[in-house]
C-alpha cells in the first residue's frame, strides 16, 4: 500500500501517508523488539537443552522426539531425523566439531 500512495498519489498524499507509516513504525518498534526479545530467549533456552542432550550422547531420534516442537513443530518426526542425520553427518549447525 505504501509504494502504490509513493507511485501513484499526489505530492501532498504521499507527504502524508510517508509520515504516517513512519509514525506507525516507530508506534510498532517498542512491540516489535520486546516479542524479538522474548523468542530470542525461547530460542536461546531450547538450543541449550538440544545442545546439552547433544552432549549427553543422545540419538538423532531421541534428539528429534525430545526437541521436534520447538526445532520444527510442524514438520513430520521422519523428515526431522532424515534432516538431522544430514546435519550430522556433514558435521554442521550443533555437530560442527564434534566426533559424533
Amino acid at each position: 500500500m505504501y509504494f502504490a500512495w509513493i507511485l501513484y498519489g499526489s505530492e501532498t498524499m504521499r507527504n502524508r501517508v510517508t509520515i504516517i507509516f513512519a509514525i506507525a513504525m516507530l508506534i510498532a518498534l517498542p512491540f516489535n523488539i520486546r516479542r524479538g526479545i522474548f523468542y530470542r530467549e525461547v530460542y536461546v533456552a531450547g538450543m541449550q537443552a538440544f545442545e546439552q542432550d547433544l552432549r549427553s550422547g543422545m540419538s538423532v531420534k531421541e534428539l528429534a522426539e525430545r526437541h521436534q516442537k520447538f526445532l520444527f513443530g510442524w514438520m513430520p518426526l521422519e523428515q526431522l531425523v532424515g534432516e538431522m542425520r544430514m546435519l550430522q553427518q556433514a558435521r554442521m549447525g550443533p555437530w560442527k566439531g564434534t566426533g559424533l
